[in-house]
């Protein structure tokens, strides 16, 4: 078994990226029933709320983050059948269509490659961080 202590001070007391951030995120779901009266009339209601609470080292131990590709998706859809449906036809909204394709779709072949090729790797390195509980050090475990 692999040793598991600081490199800086030597401690034992380590612990994962992946337990420090599950064990800093908290979901709360409520609900509050309500019932009131106008006048002759009476009414109730409902409310339900749904809460993520994050510490501070909750976030600083999350895992990297994906970039989003259904926004620039959608835009890349969206405009490629927009300069679809007015071709051949004369004004603005042509070159509108031409603008917006020609920004989305390599923002969203890019997010995607990140997603692909990036992610993963950083995805490792995650799962394979530590902190240290004494001196604050957090060290990547090598196998």
């Amino acid at each position: 078994m692999p040793d598991l202590s600081c490199p800086r001070c030597t401690s034992p007391d380590v612990r994962r990226f992946a337990i420090l951030h599950k064990q800093g995120v908290t979901n709360s779901d409520s609900t509050s029933y309500a019932i009131g009266s106008v006048g002759s009339d009476l009414a109730s209601g409902t409310i339900s709320t749904s809460t993520v609470s994050t510490t501070k080292l909750a976030r600083e131990t999350a895992p990297p983050a994906r970039k989003d590709v259904v926004t620039p998706g959608f835009f890349t859809i969206l405009s490629a059948l927009g300069l679809f449906s007015t071709f051949g036809m004369p004004g603005p909204w042509r070159v509108r269509w031409l603008v917006i394709l020609l920004v989305s779709a390599p923002i969203f072949f890019w997010r995607r490659r990140y997603n692909r090729d990036v992610v993963p790797g950083l995805m490792s390195k995650w799962d394979r961080s530590f902190l240290c509980m004494r001196c604050g050090e957090s060290f990547e475990q090598v196998t």
